[in-house]
């Protein structure tokens, strides 16, 4: 475990909305958290935040996500918009080192909504998979994939309140951390631009190559690379899964050449099967 006693851990939990179909652009309607410190008594939930968020790019609330969530778009209307509300919840984390963990890479939709309005990552640090934590711990493959109610039951804890509420989910996600802590092994990371946007390979020709390429298949480019780190994987493992080299993995990332589309399905295929929440909707043509 790379974490002190003193140390406290975020437990978040994001909902959100599907602005369009054909881009699967995830934008946060909800946000939820459980502060979780070292206590006399051991770890215990010692604050919570919540707050909803007032949709900028479409007040439209798709109805698979009404239907989960019980959100509206009515509900949502009085509230404030993300930059507000992320404000809110950076000053409610305050400014001593945290864990941000949440069960399933949640961290990646905070950055990508952290771009759509111009805002800074930079205050992203030590984020944290448990989802991925605790099937390690059972030994299973990513593509094993357990549902936190599932691991909730399999621990013998009870959920409580509603589910797909972010403060619920992340109120119950926080007791199955407390319970297993022991067992998890959280890292120290950052969130810099260069470190989680460019991943290494700007180079000097990069810019020039992206700028050869449309748009609309940099964009596609750029989210199947963002989903790979989210999933905390290296390009040599993400290869092997979709039957590839690492240096085909490389290369497309970089801009050094252009994919396929059958290859960037097999990609998106690969990271479908360790998360769904991290394959993207994929055009049956691109120019």
């Amino acid at each position: 475990m790379d974490a002190s006693a003193k140390s406290q851990y975020i437990i978040f939990d994001l909902e959100w909305n599907y602005v369009t179909e054909e881009q699967k652009l995830s934008e946060i309607i909800d946000i939820g958290a459980a502060r979780v410190s070292m206590t006399d008594g051991g770890l215990q939930i010692v604050d919570t935040f919540h707050s909803y968020v007032k949709p900028t790019f479409s007040p439209y609330i798709a109805k698979e996500i009404r239907r989960i969530t019980q959100v509206t778009s009515e509900l949502l209307a009085h509230e404030s918009p993300f930059p507000v509300v992320l404000g809110r919840f950076l000053e409610w984390i305050g400014p001593d080192e945290y864990f941000l963990c949440s069960w399933g890479p949640d961290h990646y939709v905070l950055i990508e909504n952290c771009h759509l309005h111009n805002l800074q990552v930079d205050w992203l640090q030590n984020f944290n998979d448990i989802q991925i934590e605790f099937m390690r711990g059972l030994q299973l493959s990513p593509g094993q994939q357990v549902g936190l109610m599932t691991a909730l039951q399999m621990s013998n804890i009870r959920f409580e309140g509603q589910p797909h509420r972010a403060l619920d989910d992340a109120v119950n996600t926080a007791k199955l951390f407390m319970q297993v802590f022991d067992r998890l092994r959280l890292i120290r990371n950052s969130c810099q631009e260069e470190e989680m946007w460019n991943f290494g390979i700007k180079d000097k020709g990069y810019e020039e190559r992206k700028a050869s390429f449309t748009k609309d298949y940099v964009k596609l480019v750029q989210r199947l690379k963002n989903s790979r780190v989210a999933a905390q994987l290296k390009r040599r493992e993400l290869a092997e899964r979709c039957g590839m080299s690492k240096k085909s993995i490389t290369n497309i990332e970089g801009f050094r050449r252009k994919a396929s589309l059958a290859e960037l399905q097999a990609i998106n295929n690969a990271l479908h099967t360790i998360n769904p929440k991290l394959a993207i909707r994929l055009p049956a043509t691109f120019s």
